[in-house]
C-alpha cells in the first residue's frame, strides 16, 4: 500500500484578512487542522479562528522577542532573523 507523501500548507495574513475563512474553506476540502484550534470568539469570529494554538503561541513568542506583537505591522529583517536564532528560535 504506497501512501501519499505529507504537505504542509501554511496561511499567512494579518489580522482580519480572511485568513480563518480561507483556512475552514480547506478544511471542509479536506485538509486536516489538527486538534488544538484557537476556539471561536463570540463577536469576533463566532464560527472560529482555525489556527493551531502551538503556532500561535510559537508566533506571539518570536514577535514579544523582537519587541512587538500582531497588532502592528513590521517587516522581519535578516539581522531579525539572526537575532531569533541567537535566542533558540532554530531553523530546521
Amino acid at each position: 500500500m504506497s501512501h501519499s507523501p505529507k504537505r504542509l500548507i501554511v496561511v499567512l495574513g494579518m489580522h482580519r484578512s480572511g485568513t480563518s475563512a480561507i483556512t475552514r474553506g480547506l478544511n471542509v476540502l479536506g485538509v486536516e487542522l489538527g486538534n488544538r484550534l484557537n476556539p471561536p470568539e463570540e463577536g469576533v469570529n463566532n464560527k472560529g479562528f482555525f489556527e493551531d494554538l502551538d503556532i500561535l503561541h510559537l508566533n506571539e513568542k518570536m514577535l514579544q522577542a523582537l519587541g512587538n506583537d500582531w497588532h502592528f505591522l513590521a517587516l522581519i529583517s535578516p539581522e531579525d532573523v539572526i537575532r531569533l536564532i541567537n535566542m533558540g528560535f532554530l531553523l530546521q
